[in-house]
């Protein structure tokens, strides 16, 4: 996922270019290109690997990764000697209404559910371009505070340390923007991104340790996901025109946010 965000503003720099192509703006080729992946990758996952381990086969021909029946039932019993019961259990589950709500219904989950530079001055191109730098560093940010959650096995005091380093970037820029030029808010912007999601890996393990069964993780993961998406179409409304150039509005409502998360986090610890 996080190599995909990386990623993601690179090969839009690249695929804009195409725009006027056979008729097509470059947003229209952008959307093609995605779907097409999309949907190859869909097909590679059912065609290639395998369901689970009681269910080693791929939904079509022998896949890439062939497990045998005996293989199946070896890696059933490491995954059982991981689990607090020794027990194995189906990952084909039937999740019933009754575990839903009890899921949802468990206070201790919520709190886990909690074209910027291109007003800077750069074109589109360049702006796709730079976005990038972010999300590649983000990526050793994750690695890191991941490394440090199972070498500390201390999962809700790295959540609390990663989320204080992202409300520290968005305070220094917030408070600096300013007094730098365009390049100065890009590396500001790009700190921020890069400690957005620092908190991932960590809060993700933490909810799942705090599942008693796969069924309760199964449904709290999704929650997490949902909550996470919808984050992400509500958050756009922080940065709004009248706030330009500098969205200072935007950066005070998410160091609130932010600061709010950080208390629900406290709670769990």
């Amino acid at each position: 996922m996080f190599g995909g965000n990386a990623l993601s503003p690179l090969l839009a720099s690249g695929i804009l270019k195409l725009g006027g192509t056979h008729g097509r703006p470059g947003w229209q080729w952008i959307f093609l290109l995605e779907g097409i992946f999309t949907i190859a990758v869909g097909l590679l996952i059912g065609f290639l690997l395998p369901g689970s381990p009681e269910r080693p086969r791929p939904l079509f021909f022998e896949g890439l990764v062939r497990i045998s029946e005996s293989d199946g039932a070896l890696l059933q019993q490491r995954i059982a000697a991981d689990l607090p019961n020794k027990s194995y259990e189906p990952q084909h589950i039937h999740i019933t209404p009754a575990k839903v709500w009890k899921t949802l219904s468990h206070w201790r989950r919520w709190p886990h559910l909690v074209s910027r530079v291109l007003s800077l001055g750069f074109d589109r191109t360049s702006a796709n371009a730079l976005a990038c730098i972010g999300p590649v560093i983000a990526l050793g940010i994750v690695l890191l505070f991941a490394r440090l959650s199972d070498y500390t096995n201390r999962r809700g005091l790295m959540v609390i340390i990663a989320i204080s380093c992202y409300i520290t970037t968005l305070i220094v820029a917030r408070a600096t923007q300013p007094h730098v030029g365009k390049w100065g808010r890009w590396g500001l912007w790009t700190a921020v991104n890069a400690f957005a999601v620092g908190y991932h890996p960590a809060q993700n393990t933490w909810l799942q340790l705090n599942c008693h069964d796969p069924a309760e993780r199964s449904i709290s993961i999704a929650l997490w996901v949902m909550s996470a998406i919808s984050g992400l179409m509500y958050g756009t409304q922080y940065f709004q025109e009248k706030d330009l150039p500098l969205y200072s509005r935007g950066l005070e409502i998410m160091i609130g946010v932010s600061v709010g998360g950080l208390v629900l986090v406290g709670v769990q610890v």
